[in-house]
């Protein structure tokens, strides 16, 4: 038995077949893999540049409804903490010409959003955002009023970054205890926020280090050899992580895999 260690980078993708770094395909010419018996593999670590902002286009929709029309209310994209997405918030909500609106980020009462309504009207699912802004803010949904006080917000866009890979599943020779249902291709999860509220420093652009405490080992059939390698990263709703378009070098990532095969 032989071991050593591989690493794939994002950069190193197909960018014809893979535009986003977090969606990457790799012809693999490394006789490692496709000349190789290969017995197990390991994640061993993820490092990563990361800059997404948090208010992005997969959650900066708020969808108001007064009953016979919806007014959609979309948040620009960027970085914010709290204080500052309740002011862009109220910004926005004031060019509807419904009235004066105001939207307050209160540090003394449990840390929560408020937001006041000059009209009675309703917040509801923006249909194209699994998690819209109203589950950012920690607003209600379906609730008819004009004083909206939010709960457990979380202006988190992601989390944590889910690593998959289904070439390195398909031919897994038992079952791992460590994917889930929804993500049986599962490689490690990256945490990307540990802090329960942000502060300044997690909304600023940085370097992320992971070397799980308990590597995943996936197990092979020992003919199995490997000629593509693709790698996939979600974010916590199971969406392929936001990267801008235009906006590639927002995340650079290299995985550090630890494989074993036979001599």
């Amino acid at each position: 038995m032989q071991s050593g260690h591989i690493v794939i980078r994002s950069r190193d993708r197909n960018t014809t077949i893979s535009p986003s770094p977090a969606d990457v395909f790799i012809n693999s010419n490394i006789s490692y893999f496709s000349n190789s018996n290969i017995r197990s593999v390991e994640g061993e670590s993820f490092e990563a540049f990361y800059s997404i902002p948090n208010i992005n286009l997969r959650n900066n929709v708020l969808l108001l409804d007064d009953g016979a029309t919806s007014y959609p209310v979309e948040v620009p994209e960027g970085y914010y903490n709290y204080d500052e997405l309740a002011v862009e918030l109220a910004t926005q909500l004031n060019l509807l010409g419904l009235g004066a609106f105001t939207v307050d980020w209160d540090t003394t009462n449990n840390k929560k959003f408020t937001m006041v309504s000059p009209v009675s009207l309703s917040i509801v699912q923006y249909p194209n955002q699994r998690k819209d802004l109203s589950e950012v803010m920690g607003f209600q949904k379906d609730v008819n009023g004009t004083v909206f006080l939010g709960s457990f917000p979380d202006i988190s866009y992601t989390r944590n970054i889910y690593v998959v890979s289904d070439a390195f599943h398909d031919r897994k020779r038992i079952d791992d205890q460590c994917s889930t249902p929804l993500l049986n291709n599962l490689i490690m999860v990256v945490p990307v926020h540990w802090n329960e509220y942000y502060n300044v420093d997690e909304l600023e652009p940085r370097n992320i280090f992971h070397q799980p405490n308990v590597t995943k080992r996936i197990n092979f059939d020992k003919t199995t050899t490997i000629s593509n390698i693709d790698i996939r990263l979600y974010d916590d709703v199971g969406d392929i992580l936001y990267v801008p378009k235009d906006g590639v070098s927002n995340l650079n990532w290299r995985l550090t895999l630890n494989i074993s095969r036979d001599l």
